[in-house]
């Protein structure tokens, strides 16, 4: 795969030149220390900061001092859901994995990871501080699933030679190079293949009710219908909420209405929800049906069963994640092509499996 030469970062001597002007005299005025700055002409000022606007100088905030010019920090932007619905509670078990595993295998290795949490709706004035940190100097970073403001400001980083991985982003297919996704396609052709090795054949997939089909789950639905068409199940589509308090009484009878025998939530709040749905309906797991869903291992509610899962590692993630800036910084390359992580089989009390090992 062609690699796009990495753009070098503008220096102080850079503007220097530019602009007429000593190093010490840029230094001092790019300080922005008040005292130093009055010691020059207003023009001259006004000159060396238009030069390095117009470059496209920033400032190295965290490897200046360090005898091998290399900093030691990596950037750790991962998704803050204080203010998000409950359904999202699970994430931060999530969030948790992929941090310890960066603090740690980083520090095998002599990187240490600076931790930005960003609201999914930040907008592009309350992103500039979490820029800053990105382009400030570190040895590289680990983005999760950024939203669009940040998404953008992400590409033109690696277009200008940061080395950048974007672990699970929302839109995927978007992502070619420099980003970890999930093989979703593969996930739902698991699932399916777990209901057909139970005899099942009147499956149902759950989607979200009054929400936007993410990628992701069309991913795994075409995965899923693949299996189907070729062992000959029917498929139906179930629309549950977000919450369980907000099932219906006529989800509750939608579901005994189709008899599916075998249900795949398409992500871990689905598969809860599908489960405590089908037993409000008086179905019996193992019996009446069986259940799968995505990245329910962190799920346990006793006495209700366990979900058999399939579950991406994100530990395994952040060890990829370390290992791609390392090895770019070996490379001198700043792109990678994108890198699926295959779904674990994680057993439960909803559908018998024989454990195979996948991961990335």
């Amino acid at each position: 795969m062609a690699t796009k030469p990495p753009t070098r970062r503008v220096t102080q001597a850079d503007i220097a030149e530019e602009a007429g002007v000593s190093i010490t005299t840029v230094s001092l005025i790019l300080s922005d220390r008040e005292e130093w700055i009055r010691q020059f002409h207003p023009d001259t000022v006004a000159r060396v900061r238009q030069t390095a606007a117009r470059l496209g100088y920033h400032t190295n905030l965290f490897a200046a001092g360090l005898p091998n010019k290399s900093s030691p920090f990596v950037a750790l932007v991962i998704r803050d859901f204080v203010r998000q619905d409950p359904s999202n509670w699970h994430l931060w078990a999530f969030e948790g994995e992929l941090l310890a595993c960066v603090v740690k295998r980083g520090a095998e290795v002599g990187l240490f990871p600076i931790v930005v949490t960003v609201d999914p709706m930040a907008d592009e004035e309350v992103l500039r501080p979490v820029e800053n940190v990105i382009e400030g100097g570190v040895f590289g970073s680990i983005v999760r699933a950024p939203n669009p403001a940040l998404e953008k400001f992400i590409r033109q980083q690696i277009n200008r030679g940061q080395r950048i991985v974007t672990i699970f982003p929302d839109h995927p297919s978007r992502w070619s190079h420099n980003a970890i996704t999930v093989d979703n396609v593969g996930a739902g052709r698991r699932a399916g293949k777990l209901l057909a090795a139970q005899g099942r054949r009147n499956w149902a997939v759950v989607h979200y009710r009054n929400l936007k089909v993410r990628e992701s789950h069309l991913r795994r639905r075409q995965g899923f219908e693949e299996v189907a068409r070729q062992v000959g199940a029917k498929v139906h589509t179930v629309r549950l909420p977000r919450l369980i308090e907000e099932v219906t009484p006529q989800d509750v009878a939608r579901i005994r209405r189709i008899r599916a025998d075998g249900f795949f939530g398409l992500d871990s709040v689905l598969a809860i929800c599908t489960l405590q749905t089908c037993l409000a309906a008086g179905m019996k797991p193992n019996e009446d049906f069986n259940l799968i869903g995505m990245n329910c291992a962190c799920w346990h509610s006793p006495p209700l069963p366990a979900i058999t899962s399939l579950d991406v590692s994100w530990a395994e993630v952040g060890e990829v994640a370390i290992r791609q800036l390392l090895r770019m910084s070996e490379t001198g390359e700043t792109r990678f092509e994108s890198i699926q992580a295959r779904p674990h089989v994680m057993a439960g009390g909803t559908c018998p499996v024989t454990p195979v090992g996948q991961g990335i």
